[in-house]
This record gives structure tokens, sequence and C-alpha cells, in this order.
């Protein structure tokens, strides 16, 4: 319970607000009020002090306004606009430094399900199987329906090496799945990448787009240039975004003219307009950007920059969907309201949001087949587990369980050399796979096209 102290603080603001707005019309964000708006905000304040003074149990006040704050932002129909209190406030500010608490997952509000947006590389969740789209139906004993992503957020957090289980639904499964997580801290290195000597290209994956992340990039450019590499792929698979500005800085460091992104609002100060400098850091040289369905928000907006401006060839599967831009407003010491102020658009004048960019090639990664995931399952019958081990000392008994589970519950997300990729992660665990060129057949089909541009700019057809 809060003090009397701070709840008369809370009515004074209460009736403070109330006569600013009789006596001016405005609030402090400078938008004029509707002429039923001090009418409905009496209303409000009648019904506060009925349930403060009449209602049969004695309630908190502070619980009772950041209700009504919750209830009035639901009515937008808009999952992306929200109120942080301390906790999520501290992890939105935390996140964009590249290390926070949790599980490795984007959600979001999406056909009234709670989504996953994407996970992101080499947190529980990704390490677990979950993937884009994922619907969340039940986080530990409590359904999901009608709760908001605040909510999901704290009941997912928690103390690192704790654990917590979350039911999935996704497209093929008759019924939910269940994963049960260790929650662990969230270190998040922005931009991975090296030379690849196969095909003597540049590879560089971007996970999400932080403060550093223009730079980091510009550090991998300058060193291709020094490895005199003949192509760059840019891979934005699995990426849920970050900041906005952070993704104009990536897309200009491969422009040197052009529109960038565009915003339009309700307001002419959040209409804002991106466009490249003179400066090309990749030198002209052929970009190929890799996308799926977890490539949302400043993902978006840097594939539909290079695709627009004719500078990249997009390869992969559809993106997410996410084209609206959030502005933070700190309300407390501790809190901050998280909106919607304005959609952006492609320098064509798309905006994807609820659509998605379609790739220039598409290239879709295949399911295991009922037939293979029999196959395999015939392989893994109890009584081959035992020598199984044996030929595969980097597996225990207990690797070869899970392995049967995962396929029963058709986790494995690849259909290739499945057993060579799991010993090759299982021996490389430790280490992070920068890329994998025998098993990523998107990434194959990039190095293919950036190889047969080599060789028409060579040939000058």
């Amino acid at each position: 319970m809060i003090s009397r102290k701070k709840e008369r603080l809370i009515w004074i603001i209460v009736v403070a607000l109330a006569i600013a707005i009789s006596f001016t019309g405005y609030f402090s964000y400078k938008v004029k009020a509707d002429s039923d708006l001090y009418k409905n905000l009496r209303i409000f304040n009648q019904i506060l002090s009925y349930i403060k003074t009449e209602y049969v149990t004695k309630e908190d006040s502070e619980k009772l306004i950041n209700g009504a704050i919750d209830g009035m932002l639901k009515t937008l129909n808009d999952p992306y606009t929200r109120y942080m209190r301390k906790d999520a406030y501290k992890e939105m500010e935390v996140t964009t430094k590249g290390k926070f608490g949790g599980l490795g997952i984007y959600i979001t509000i999406r056909d009234k399900q709670l989504t996953i947006i994407s996970p992101i590389p080499d947190t529980p969740a990704y390490k677990a199987g979950l993937k884009a789209y994922d619907k969340i139906v039940k986080i530990g004993d409590k359904s999901t329906a009608d709760m908001s992503i605040n909510d999901a957020v704290n009941l997912m957090r928690g103390k690192v090496g704790t654990k917590v289980t979350i039911s999935i639904m996704r497209k093929g499964l008759k019924k939910p799945v269940d994963y049960t997580l260790t929650r662990d801290i969230i270190k998040i290195k922005s931009v991975v990448g090296k030379k690849m000597d196969e095909a003597n290209l540049g590879y560089v994956r971007i996970k999400q787009f932080g403060e550093d992340t223009a730079t980091d990039l510009r550090d991998y450019l300058k060193k291709f240039e020094t490895d005199k590499v003949q192509g760059v792929i840019l891979d934005l698979r699995g990426n849920p975004g970050g900041l906005l500005i952070a993704a104009d800085k990536v897309a200009d460091l491969f422009l040197d003219q052009g529109l960038i992104v565009y915003t339009k609002g309700r307001i002419k100060e959040n209409d804002m307009k991106f466009t490249a400098s003179p400066i090309d850091y990749c030198h002209n040289l052929p970009v190929v950007i890799l996308v799926n369905g977890g490539s949302a928000s400043a993902s978006e907006i840097v594939t539909g920059a290079l695709k627009d401006n004719k500078r990249a060839v997009v390869i992969g599967e559809k993106t997410f969907g996410k084209g609206i831009v959030q502005t933070v407003k700190p309300i407390t010491k501790n809190s901050a309201l998280s909106f919607t102020t304005a959609k952006y658009y492609t320098p064509s004048g798309v905006c994807i949001h609820g659509i998605g960019i379609q790739p220039d090639i598409e290239v879709k990664v295949p399911e295991l087949s009922e037939e293979e995931i029999q196959t395999i399952q015939k392989i893994f019958k109890n009584k081959y587990i035992e020598n199984f081990v044996k030929t595969h000392p980097a597996y225990t008994k207990k690797d070869v369980e899970q392995l049967q589970t995962d396929l029963k519950d058709k986790k494995l997300p690849l259909n290739f050399k499945i057993l060579n990729r799991l010993v090759k992660l299982e021996k490389n665990k430790d280490k992070e796979i920068i890329y994998d060129l025998e098993d990523d057949i998107q990434l194959q089909r990039a190095v293919d096209v950036l190889k047969t541009s080599k060789l028409l700019k060579r040939n000058k057809i």
C-alpha cells in the first residue's frame, strides 16, 4: 500500500489536471483537448472517488490509476503502445545497450494472440527451437488470452538460472507443445562476421540494431576492403529490429545517394526523412541481404532501402511486417510511455506494416517431412542408442534421447545432414558458428548470386 502522503499527491495531480483542462483546453504535450474531455475526466474522478471511499474493500490508489492507464492504452488496439513501469523501462534501456536478462525472445500481439517476432540467436529461446510467428498460448499455468505484453514479459522474466515453461502453438501442430526454458543473462554482440574463404566474400550478421551497430558494421566493411572481398552478404534473418537511427546509419553504409526511409505521423514533428550521405563504405561491391519471417522493424528499413535503391538483392522468406515508429516519453524517473507516433515508408512509398517485404528471390527452408521423421526415429530407437553413443563420442545417451524428443515434436527445423550438423554443433558448443555454408541453403543461394554478379561484371554482360 502506498503512504497517505503519496495518496494525497495522486489526488492533487488528478484535481490539478482537471482544473488545467477546464481553463486552458490543452495538455502539457500541446494537443488540444476535445470538448468532451473535461466531462469524461469528471466522470472518471467520480468513479475513482466512489471506489476509494465506498468499495467493499480498501483499494490502493496507485493500483487503480495504473489499471486505468492500462485500460486506456488497450482501447488503442496497438500492442506496441505501452506504459513501461520500472522493470519494463529498465529492460528497454539495457536492451539497446546489448545486455539484459530473460529468455531471448521479442514478442508482440498479432491477430489477438501473443506472438514471437523472433528468438535472439544464441539465447535459451533460440537454442530450444522457438520460431518467428510461434503463438504463446500459456506461460506457466496462466493462459495468455487477453494478456498484455507487459504482463507476459513480467511472467517470463525472473532470476537467472530459474525455469519457466511456455506452451507454443505453430502451424502444423495439432496441439500446443511445452518448452521449459532456463532464464539467463542475454548478452548480444550486435554484429558478427568474417571473410568467407570458400567464395572470397564478406559475410556479416546483424542480430539486432543498437547504439553501436553501425560502428561495428563499418569496422567489418573496412576489414573486407583490406581482404579484397568481391561481394558482401548481409544476414538479417531473425533480427527483430531496434533503433530507427541505427537502421538509418546501417543502410547509409551501403548507399551514396537516395532516400533511405521516411515517416508520417499525425503531427509535423513526427514526419521525418532520412537520406544517404555521399560515402558508400561498401565501395559499390555487390550486396545480398538474407531475410526471413523473424526480420522485423529496423531490419525491414534496411532491406527496403537497399532493395528500392537497387543496391542489393534480397533472398530468403517474407519479412515480419512491423512498420511503425515508437517514441519513448519519460513519465517519472522510473517509468515511460512507449507509443506509436508514425508509420515508416520505404523509398518507393510502401508502408509494410502488417504486410512485410517480399524477397527478390524466395528460398524457403524446408521442414522435415513425415517420412523423414519416421526414418530418423527408426534409426534412433532405444536399442540403437548405446551403439550410436559409442560411435559418436561427442554425444551422451541423454543427448540422443533429447534428439528423439525433438524429432517427435518436430522441433528440428532444417532438412539437411542433421546428424552431421548436430555433431558439429556439439563439438563447437563453446564457439559461435558465424556461418554454415554446408547446411544453409539460403546462404548457398546468396553465394551463387554474388558469384554470378562477379561473372557478369567481369564479362561486362
